[in-house]
């Protein structure tokens, strides 16, 4: 893989961490020699003296009898989703039609988005890409078809925050919609409101989408701050380009661009990390890239 870009996955997995905050465990070392009241055995907060050891003089207070009080299921905000993977595989049926190697060679802790739309013997395709992404420790969700999720035992990847094909009901529920893709501002509330990482595009220009306009980073910047959900780049990044990815992005989708080499082919990515940023992400042919996309390289550690 890229080494700017690993260094890029590893800058934004450090701060998605420190965003957490305490709930999800990311306090750590940085907290443990910090002075303050004592802790009690009720998940770390802190413990209230009692009237007894305020006053000792005081006489003990009457026992008070146990009563079993009624669980209350609260309702979940929906905070934006930090503990997703920085790195994520966008199988593509032109540029990767088979993407069980390149899954074989993403670092661990990646994600994968299931794709393939109208490929013939999709759903033993994505029995294949399930299984490749546990022997690599791969997330997985598979776009626009509920019922396929559910039987490879993966998430959901709504497309612009539907589901694509009828859900059975109750299905969609938070912890099982993992991501989205968005376009734009309503796509990004639809993403929201059924608790899923959003991925907005197209950061940069794409082969995906060629002559496509780009949000570029101003813009996409912009939609993310108000999106009320974790939010994702997708769209022309690579290593060249991730230095212009804005730092409000939770993480990244790639469908090539894992390595650092450019291949000989048609072109239509973007023009460079620094250009991309003075000009909104204007086209550029500075980055062709091949038909097949390129397919990642082994990595040792773990992203």
């Amino acid at each position: 893989m890229d080494r700017k870009l690993a260094a890029w996955a590893r800058q934004v997995k450090a701060r998605n961490r420190a965003q957490a905050g305490p709930e999800h465990g990311t306090q750590g070392k940085a907290r443990a020699g910090t002075q303050g009241p004592a802790r009690g055995r009720m998940g770390g907060h802190p413990t209230i003296p009692s009237a007894a050891s305020q006053a000792p003089h005081a006489a003990p207070p009457r026992a008070v009898p146990k009563v079993d009080m009624p669980r209350l299921d609260m309702p979940r905000l929906n905070m934006p989703r930090l503990n997703i993977p920085v790195l994520w595989l966008f199988t593509d049926l032109a540029r990767l039609p088979d993407p069980v190697p390149a899954i074989l060679r993403l670092p661990r802790g990646c994600g994968v988005v299931f794709r393939h739309d109208g490929a013939p013997g999709r759903a033993a395709l994505a029995a294949q890409v399930a299984r490749a992404c546990r022997a690599r420790g791969a997330a997985l969700t598979v776009a626009g078809d509920p019922r396929l999720a559910a039987a490879v035992g993966a998430g959901l990847h709504l497309r612009g925050g539907r589901p694509g094909r009828p859900c059975p009901p109750g299905w969609i529920r938070p912890g099982r919609v993992t991501t989205s893709s968005a376009h734009g501002p309503a796509d990004l509330r639809r993403a929201a409101a059924a608790g899923a990482a959003a991925f907005l595009s197209p950061l940069f220009p794409t082969r995906s989408h060629p002559g496509a306009p780009a949000l570029g980073p101003v813009r996409w910047a912009a939609l993310a701050r108000g999106a009320g959900c974790a939010v994702l780049a997708l769209g022309g990044v690579n290593g060249a380009a991730v230095r212009a990815v804005p730092p409000g992005a939770r993480g990244a989708g790639l469908v090539g661009g894992w390595t650092g080499r450019q291949p000989s082919g048609p072109a239509g990515a973007h023009s460079g990390a620094q250009s991309s940023a003075q000009s909104s992400a204007q086209p550029s042919a500075a980055h062709p890239a091949g038909p097949g996309g390129p397919v990642p390289e082994p990595a040792s550690a773990a992203l």
